[in-house]
């Protein structure tokens, strides 16, 4: 019987999300917080792999962290496959933002690898590539070191994720809270209440003029919805001039009857607010706010 394999993969992954396109298939925060509600993920690759279907598979990964340049967090492998292996766990394992890969077909030439990953967790001292013998990861790569390096197995929350976004902003002496802080933070809760996160900041022709739509999304219900953003007050324009049209937009893309469509904002004009109470039950104007957590201060204080 052979001995088990040694090597380790390492993975080069956005340590936040992937904005270009599609939900956040290189997200190191969104595999983290999918395997916290359903234990593994199954993540991919356009690369072939020695051990792909191999019972001597690596059994320990690293994600190296694309912004940062250091690999940051470990996690256990449990298998390597095809797209063809990866199909027994797409009902359990794959994340909406990988769904419509797995069901694309490979072209000729073209290879894929599907791991299926879990007890991902961070390092407790961030290495650079040259600790496991490496200079670059483009894709993945293979390693024979870093079963000895430490790890936390505390994992970050959504709601930590996005207090860490204010605090950036509130602390920084030349940054402001701006539209893409309140998309981030859109992002976190989309994808930790299972919903699919598809499309950011897409521009188009409505009517000989060219607007951008700011996200759409599907929920856990699989209905689409179209998000309209706004960092301080909402006017009746975001109704007639954004929305509306994003909506017919979306609709005529993907056959679509009817859809939702949600204006985030923290405050609604009165002329909107009137708009919207004599529109259908479709487009919803939802308020955001951030609250102070002082609950174990006042303990600390005078308790």
């Amino acid at each position: 019987m052979s001995e088990p394999c040694k090597e380790s993969v390492i993975v080069p992954m956005n340590p936040r999300g992937s904005y270009s396109g599609g939900s956040t298939p290189g997200s190191i925060i969104a595999q983290e917080w999918f395997c916290k509600r359903h234990r593994n993920v199954l993540i991919s690759f356009d690369k072939g792999c020695k051990y792909t279907n191999s019972a001597e598979r690596p059994s320990l990964g690293f994600f190296y962290n694309t912004s940062r340049h250091k690999v940051t967090h470990r996690f256990s492998i449990f298998d390597i496959t095809d797209d063809e292996g990866a199909t027994k766990y797409k009902n359990k394992f794959l994340p909406p933002w990988r769904r419509e890969l797995l069901e694309t077909s490979l072209r000729p030439g073209e290879q894929r690898t599907w791991l299926l990953i879990g007890k991902i967790r961070r390092l407790d001292e961030p290495q650079d590539l040259a600790y496991f013998g490496k200079r670059r990861a483009q894709s993945f790569v293979y390693s024979t070191v870093g079963s000895e390096l430490t790890y936390s197995e505390k994992t970050t929350s959504p709601d930590e994720f996005i207090d860490d976004v204010i605090f950036r902003c509130v602390v920084s002496g030349t940054e402001k809270l701006r539209e893409d802080d309140l998309e981030l933070i859109m992002w976190a809760l989309i994808v930790d209440k299972g919903g699919e996160y598809l499309e950011r900041q897409r521009s188009y022709e409505d009517d000989g003029k060219r607007l951008r739509l700011d996200m759409l999304m599907k929920n856990s219900k699989g209905e689409y919805v179209v998000v309209e953003l706004k960092l301080d007050e909402a006017e009746k324009d975001a109704l007639d001039k954004q929305l509306r049209p994003y909506m017919r937009k979306v609709m005529a893309e993907h056959g679509l009857a009817k859809l939702r469509g949600v204006i985030v904002a923290r405050r609604v004009s009165a002329e909107l607010e009137e708009e919207l109470s004599k529109t259908s039950t479709d487009i919803h104007f939802a308020p955001y706010g951030f609250t102070f957590r002082s609950g174990c201060i006042e303990k600390a204080l005078f308790h």
